[in-house]
C-alpha cells in the first residue's frame, strides 16, 4: 500500500512553486499518495497568481495530476480562524496520512500539532520557507515590535518540539531551529530550479537596449520605486521586464508616474502572473537579474529568493542588495554584484559595470547557469527529499549517508 503524505498549508495557493511544482511532484513521481489540504479563492484552487486552476467537487476535492487536493473554505474573524484550524483537524485526521507536512507558522502549523497528537502513528515535518518569526512583526512598526517578536519566538520554540523532521531553506533558519532545540533533525532544502520545467528556449535574441529583470510580485520593499528610478536614467537605454504583477498601492504609484512620464511605458514591460511552466522563458529573455529587497527582518534573515536561483539558471548576472544568505551564493559562485551602499547612484553604477564589462558580466553569468545544471538543481535536492522521507518511515539504527 502507497505512504499517505498530507500537505498543510493556507497562505499559500494550490500550485505553490516549491510545496506543488518541486515537493508534491518529487513525492507522487516517487510513488507516494499526496494530498494538499489549502485554502480556497472564491471557491477555487488557485496558482500563485490567485488566477483559478480548479475547482472542488461535492467532497471539496480536485484530482490534478495524481494529486488530491482538499479546499479549506476562507472565513473571516476570530471564529472563521477557528473553524479553518478545526476544518483542517477534522480533515487531516480523516485522512490518516502517515506524514503531514505543514508549511505555515500561524493556524496550518497549530492544526497539524494538533492531528499528530490525535494521530499518534503519524509524523510531522514542518518546512519553514520563510523566516516566519520576523513576518508578522514586519507588519507593525510602533514601540511592541520587539514584544511581539519575543511572543513569536516563543510560539516557534514551543511548536517545534511537536516535529519529527524540520525542513529550511537556509543556514539562518537552520541554525535558529536548531537552537529553539538542539536534538531536532534539521536539513536545508534550497528553492531551486526543476530542470525538468525551467528548461532552455533556444538563443538569447541580441537586443538593442538592455532588459532588466525582476521575478515576482514586485513591491515597494521589494525595490520597486528604485528599479522605476534605475530605468528613468535615459543614456543606458535600459527597460524593466517584470514577470509577475503589481498590486494596490503599488499599482497606484506606478500608473501615477507613468501618467506624469508616459515615455517610461515604452520601457516597463509586466508580464502579469504567468503560468509557472512560462516563468523561465521570459528569464531567459533578460540580460541582468535584480534582487533590491529592503532590509526588513524576513528580508534580511530568509531566502535565498528563488528569483537568484532562477537567474542563475539562465545565465543572467545579478545586482543585488546585501542580504546574507543571498550573498553567500554570489560569493561562492562568483555569479553577481553585491550592492554594499543602499543609494540609487550605486545601483546606476553597478549595471552600468555590467554594460560597459560585457565579457565579465557573461562570465558572472555562466558561473551561476554551471552551478545550478551541476550543483543546485531541484534533481538534487529532491533526492535529499525523499531521504529525509525515507529516514522518517522506515527508521533504521543507523544512517548510510
Amino acid at each position: 500500500m502507497k505512504k499517505k503524505i498530507c500537505m498543510v498549508l493556507l497562505r499559500h495557493s494550490a500550485l505553490d512553486d516549491r510545496i506543488y511544482y518541486k515537493e508534491t511532484r518529487t513525492l507522487k513521481n516517487a510513488g507516494y499518495d499526496v494530498h494538499i489540504i489549502c485554502r480556497l479563492q472564491n471557491n477555487a484552487f488557485t496558482d500563485m497568481g490567485g488566477n483559478p486552476v480548479g475547482y472542488p467537487d461535492s467532497n471539496g476535492n480536485w484530482e490534478y495530476n495524481g494529486v488530491t487536493f482538499h479546499g479549506i473554505k476562507k472565513r473571516k474573524g476570530l471564529i472563521g480562524k477557528w473553524r479553518e484550524y478545526k476544518d483542517i483537524v477534522n480533515l487531516g485526521c480523516f485522512l490518516k496520512a502517515d506524514i503531514y507536512h505543514c508549511h505555515e507558522s500561524d493556524i496550518a502549523l497549530n492544526a497539524s500539532i494538533k492531528i499528530k497528537k490525535l494521530n499518534k502513528n503519524s509524523k510531522l515535518i514542518y518546512d519553514i520557507h520563510e523566516f516566519g518569526t520576523g513576518k508578522m512583526p514586519n507588519l507593525i512598526t510602533n514601540d511592541i515590535k520587539n514584544i511581539i517578536l519575543y511572543l513569536f519566538t516563543y510560539r516557534m520554540k514551543n511548536a517545534i518540539k511537536y516535529c519529527d523532521y524540520i525542513i529550511t531553506a537556509n543556514d539562518v533558519v537552520r541554525a535558529r531551529s536548531l537552537i529553539y532545540n538542539r536534538f531536532k533533525l534539521v536539513d536545508i532544502i534550497s528553492n531551486v530550479p526543476n530542470l525538468t520545467i525551467f528548461n532552455e528556449e533556444g538563443v538569447k535574441e541580441t537586443n538593442s537596449s538592455i532588459i532588466l529583470c525582476h521575478e515576482g510580485s514586485l513591491s515597494f520593499n521589494r525595490g520597486l520605486k528604485e528599479m522605476i528610478s534605475l530605468i528613468e536614467e535615459q543614456k543606458y537605454n535600459l527597460k524593466l521586464k517584470i514577470i509577475g504583477d503589481i498590486r494596490g498601492d503599488e499599482k497606484k504609484w506606478l500608473d501615477e508616474k507613468i501618467h506624469n512620464n508616459p515615455s517610461l511605458i515604452k520601457s516597463i514591460y509586466i508580464t502579469e502572473w504567468l503560468p509557472y511552466e512560462k516563468v523561465g522563458a521570459a528569464i531567459e529573455e533578460c540580460d541582468i537579474g535584480l534582487i533590491l529587497f529592503y532590509p526588513t527582518i524576513n528580508n534580511m534573515l530568509a531566502g535565498p529568493p528563488n528569483k537568484l536561483f532562477n537567474y542563475m539558471r539562465y545565465g543572467l548576472p545579478i545586482v543585488t542588495v546585501d542580504l546574507p544568505e543571498t550573498r553567500m551564493v554570489i560569493r561562492k559562485y562568483g555569479c553577481g554584484l553585491i550592492v554594499k551602499n543602499w543609494d540609487i547612484n550605486t545601483f546606476i553604477q553597478s549595471v552600468k559595470y555590467l554594460i560597459d564589462n560585457p565579457s565579465e558580466a557573461k562570465a558572472m553569468g555562466q558561473r551561476g547557469k554551471e552551478a545550478i545544471i551541476n550543483e543546485l538543481s531541484w534533481q538534487k535536492q529532491g533526492e535529499k527529499l525523499l531521504k529525509i522521507y525515507d529516514e522518517l518511515l522506515n527508521p533504521q539504527p543507523f544512517i548510510i549517508a
